[in-house]
């Protein structure tokens, strides 16, 4: 028979498999959105809009915190410090604010990175990618 601090212990264990999970996922849909956002904003930096760099500067510090984030569960020796602590939930809040800023940019169709101007999805894995981020 299973004690309380054996069923703390797993459900503990799911929790961390769980975010792991959501830090992977999240790592994934970076690398997509900001693969998405340099595409379409084109190879030359001095020919993109505002919003174009805006969006490649998101995406890439999304990128970051979630690789960060997932080598630090990785980590036997900085998974302690990391996991369940108030860095873990401030590199989340950290990325909720980004991708509500983001995904403002991506489908606005004034920018026309990931929506035209009628409003249909022109570029899917950004526009996508960005709203699953979120």
């Amino acid at each position: 028979m299973m004690t309380t601090d054996d069923q703390n212990e797993s459900r503990n264990n799911q929790v961390h498999k769980a975010r792991f999970k959501d830090w992977t996922l999240m790592f994934i849909f970076s690398v997509i959105t900001m693969g998405s956002s340099a595409d379409v904003s084109g190879n030359s930096t001095s020919g993109r809009t505002s919003y174009q760099h805006f969006a490649v500067f998101l995406s890439t510090i999304s990128f970051l915190v979630s690789c960060l984030s997932v080598f630090l569960y990785l980590s036997s020796r900085f998974s302690k410090h990391f996991v369940n602590s108030v860095w873990e939930g401030f590199c989340a809040f950290l990325l909720i604010i980004i991708w509500v800023i983001g995904v403002s940019i991506v489908s606005d169709s004034e920018t026309e990175l990931a929506v035209d101007e009628e409003g249909r999805v022109r570029v899917g894995n950004l526009y996508y990618f960005a709203w699953a981020s979120l």
